[in-house]
């Protein structure tokens, strides 16, 4: 080729350009006027060589970017390189024949760009797909709901790997999808509610009964009296209706226990066992009133700082432990409401922590703008939450009795109990934002 020849002979190189007053030009060529790409130092012959063999550079940098080009599975990803390097070659101080190297750069760009318009075709009918399965699936009546999250998850997936579309349907596209998904999240939110309430009234209704079999442990318990109570919970509870596994097990394994009691007290009349705490003796009740006053005072951090009342709450958590036993029949009742006092100000201090490093002037803004961020955030924060409770359950579900009854296993049931806590207290929160939101 011409351009690797011309370093032999320093008189074609005048073709490109010429020296004037000790100076190096390169002629004018496309649209780049003649300009000063360099000046004499020694002779004009070192001169004009040292600017030939810089062209012979640039045009093997040229050569071996369009042979990369040529050899990707993925050409695509070259198109900025190949931008990058026609405005190099523009500017590049340099003597020898440039308009070539500029049309194979051009062919080559046509070739990407007609490459990209094809994949972005092919993209656009794979994403119109995806809309169209992902919008059947909401059409289903009655939802199955474990059918359509694996849908939901399918095509997200298959979506986030699908590249770019032609400009002008990109921002439709992604509006419908995302607008589909909110409209997912939304109902899948109203749906898991509703789901939870219903297993909440059950559990109450087992946990009701289980309560009421514990009563029947005392001492001087009517053995008639006893069975004819334990027939009539029997009946109770199968009509209660079923619940998960993950609810139903601890309920009904420490049921079958007090049964245990109350069969062998019944057949003993007065057996061994020492009947619960007395809802007659003082000490308990004094107990129960200091848990109520600590109770106040957790929910009154809610009015100062945050991180301060986080400590003070983390502070409360270690006094609860040293106030002693309460009744049993308040037992579980109160430390529901201990719970919940100390999980509101965790959930919001964890919120705000999540606001503050997303918007460092968030004390800025507006209370509309405010309560905005924060639903934003803690939408986003719930589905995380979500997600991660249904892999616990479905762990936990997939084990045996005697596995979840192995002591080793007791931490993770205890993380996903407080997990699914703490997702109720985050969804209240929500709740209560958006209506003040809604009032403003």
């Amino acid at each position: 080729m011409a351009e690797e020849l011309i370093t032999q002979d320093p008189g074609k190189l005048l073709e490109y350009g010429h020296i004037t007053d000790g100076k190096v030009y390169l002629k004018a060529y496309l649209q780049y006027p003649e300009r000063q790409i360099g000046q004499v130092k020694t002779t004009d012959e070192s001169a004009l060589l040292y600017f030939g063999n810089r062209f012979n550079h640039i045009t093997a940098k040229v050569n071996q970017l369009l042979s990369d080009i040529h050899e990707a599975a993925n050409k695509g990803s070259y198109l900025m390189k190949l931008i990058h390097m026609r405005e190099q070659l523009g500017t590049y101080d340099a003597l020898g024949d440039f308009i070539p190297l500029f049309q194979k750069l051009d062919e080559a760009e046509d070739e990407i760009r007609g490459l990209i318009d094809v994949n972005r075709h092919k993209n656009l009918e794979i994403k119109s797909a995806l809309l169209q399965e992902l919008e059947a699936a909401f059409q289903v009546q009655p939802v199955e709901w474990a059918v359509l999250n694996a849908t939901v998850k399918d095509v997200k997936d298959k979506w986030l790997k699908t590249g770019a579309v032609l400009k002008g349907s990109d921002e439709p596209l992604e509006g419908r999808f995302n607008e589909i998904l909110n409209d997912y999240y939304d109902k899948r939110r109203a749906y898991m509610e509703l789901r939870q309430r219903l297993i909440e009234e059950r559990v109450a209704k087992y946990t009701d009964i289980l309560n009421r079999t514990k009563a029947l442990t005392g001492y001087d318990i009517n053995p008639s009296w006893a069975i004819k109570s334990l027939k009539q919970m029997k009946d109770e509870w199968k009509e209660v209706g079923p619940i998960p596994k993950a609810y139903f097990e601890p309920i009904i394994i420490e049921l079958k226990d007090v049964q245990k009691i109350v069969q062998r007290n019944i057949k003993n009349k007065r057996g061994g066992i020492k009947p619960g705490f007395n809802p007659k003796n003082q000490v308990f009740f004094d107990n129960m009133r200091k848990k109520q006053e600590l109770i106040k005072k957790v929910y009154a951090l809610s009015s100062i700082d945050l991180r301060e009342a986080f400590t003070q709450a983390k502070q409360m958590q270690e006094e609860w432990k040293t106030l002693g036993n309460v009744p049993d029949h308040m037992k579980d009742e109160i430390n529901r409401e201990f719970n919940y006092a100390c999980d509101r100000i965790f959930e919001q201090s964890y919120l705000m922590r999540n606001v503050y490093t997303r918007y460092r002037f968030f004390n800025s803004k507006s209370r509309i703008e405010q309560l905005s961020i924060k639903i934003q955030i803690l939408k986003e924060i719930l589905r995380r939450d979500e997600d991660e409770l249904s892999i616990m359950l479905k762990t936990y579900e997939s084990l045996t009795l005697e596995e979840r009854r192995d002591p080793n296993f007791k931490p993770s049931y205890n993380r996903m109990r407080t997990q699914e806590r703490k997702l109720k207290v985050k969804d209240i929160l929500l709740k209560e934002m958006q209506t003040e939101l809604a009032a403003l």
